[in-house]
């Protein structure tokens, strides 16, 4: 027997070969069958918690509805070469996450209104407005944190921590640490990006006063500085005095919550989309984490949502008036839209760790159940409504290095501030011509 086989294994190998394609072909003519029967709505997102989370439901969906296909796409870090090449060349996009102002200015995203997206179970804030019209929703955002090893801070010999109210008490913290705990950083921060700029300056310079995190000044109608002053005076003394890490304009959070998890770093800050890094990573320390500090306790102290907000968009179809049923396509996406953000997908999501779901008003999850539940809570968090912000083309990097230099004592503060905000200025009065956004949309109304 074995030598017929070996001698007719081309026949063998070619029969077998037979067999698997037939069965794949039936399997893919089914399935392809099915798929052709639905309408497609493509939706196209960065890779990251939500993604991970969405993949299974998207599933479920697809099962289920006998009208409509999800095609997810999860792109890497070639996400946004991916979104523009998919809207200007194949239009094979139809809800996809908002990444530039370029989005804005080439009129590719659709007022929500126009696909009569039901977005009443939306908190008001988490709704993005162009002026007056909602052009997408804040799908995913979250607030910042700071993250204690109190094992290290026992080392220091503080015994009983009773938590970290003011940066007065951080401070005081981090000199015992830089003491008692040598060749550990005693506070680890990061202003390499426009996220961590956002999160380490702006929200502290935000609290009490006009500003919101991105420097937007809602009362004026423009973007000031000088309320970041005191922040930037203390981050100074923190650089001079060695409490905080050389490289803070250089590394970017996540990596510096790599060294929080090595144990070289005694207190960083960080926001909900890099807890699942603690969940692996952190598990077994003994760490906590609460709300950032505030200068003092009697200010008003208010808290907004990070910035990074992963705002979800759709295509404007006004280009796609030629294509063939383009109504049905738009009922499609618009089902999807709202599935996207009902009840049920939201406490999924956020019970597998995958989304923190600020926009929806009416999601009861007990949050206390999830781990690191710290990340989720919000309690008096607000959301920056009147912020332009991302409909123009602000020099982030130009801010940053400001920043920075007057961390490091380079530069006389309030005379750089002065000059920063007149640049900035200067620099979006050039492009109001140009400009979709009306600002003076986005000044508080008296």
């Amino acid at each position: 027997m074995r030598n017929i086989i070996k001698d007719n294994k081309w026949y063998v190998t070619i029969v077998v070969a037979f067999l698997v394609f037939s069965i794949g072909y039936k399997l893919y003519k089914e399935n392809n069958t099915n798929y052709t029967n639905k309408e497609v709505v493509n939706l196209v997102l960065q890779d990251g918690g939500i993604t991970d989370g969405l993949i299974e439901l998207v599933d479920e969906f697809n099962l289920k509805n006998k009208d409509v296909q999800i095609d997810f796409d999860i792109c890497d870090k070639d996400y946004i070469n991916v979104a523009i090449t998919k809207l200007v060349n194949q239009r094979k996009i139809d809800i996809f996450q908002y990444f530039d102002s370029f989005l804005v200015d080439k009129e590719e995203i659709s007022n929500l209104n126009n696909l009569n997206i039901d977005y009443s179970k939306i908190d008001n804030g988490a709704a993005v407005k162009l002026n007056n019209e909602v052009v997408g929703v804040k799908y995913g955002s979250s607030v910042p944190k700071m993250i204690i090893n109190k094992e290290i801070l026992y080392e220091a010999g503080i015994k009983d921590f009773n938590g970290i109210n003011t940066y007065e008490e951080l401070i005081d913290i981090a000199k015992k640490v830089k003491e008692n705990v040598p060749g550990v950083t005693p506070i680890g921060i990061s202003t390499a990006n426009e996220e961590d700029n956002s999160m380490m300056i702006g929200m502290p310079s935000a609290m009490n006063s006009n500003i919101y995190s991105t420097f937007w000044n809602y009362k004026e109608g423009k973007y000031t500085f000088d309320e970041t002053a005191k922040t930037l005076e203390m981050y100074r003394n923190l650089y001079e005095n060695k409490l905080i890490n050389e490289d803070f304009n250089i590394k970017d959070s996540k990596t510096i919550l790599e060294d929080f998890t090595d144990k070289k770093v005694a207190i960083t800050f960080n926001q909900y989309y890099n807890k699942d890094f603690l969940m692996e990573n952190a598990s077994d320390m003994d760490i906590t984490l609460q709300n950032m500090p505030v200068f003092s306790e009697s200010d008003l102290n208010k808290r907004y949502y990070y910035s990074d907000n992963k705002i979800l968009v759709i295509r404007n179809y006004d280009k796609d008036i030629n294509i063939e049923n383009i109504d049905n396509h738009k009922k499609a996406v618009k089902e999807v839209y709202e599935w996207l953000m009902s009840d049920d997908v939201t406490s999924k999501l956020i019970e597998s760790e995958s989304n923190f779901a600020s926009f929806n008003k009416s999601n009861k999850i007990n949050k206390s159940k999830l781990e690191f539940s710290e990340f989720n809570e919000n309690t008096n968090f607000e959301h920056e409504i009147l912020d332009p912000t991302i409909f123009m083309a602000v020099n982030k990097y130009y801010i940053r290095d400001i920043f920075a230099k007057l961390i490091k004592g380079e530069d006389n503060i309030n005379s750089e501030l002065i000059k920063l905000e007149e640049t900035i200025n200067s620099e979006i009065e050039n492009q109001k011509e140009s400009m979709k956004v009306n600002l003076d949309m986005y000044k508080e109304q008296e």
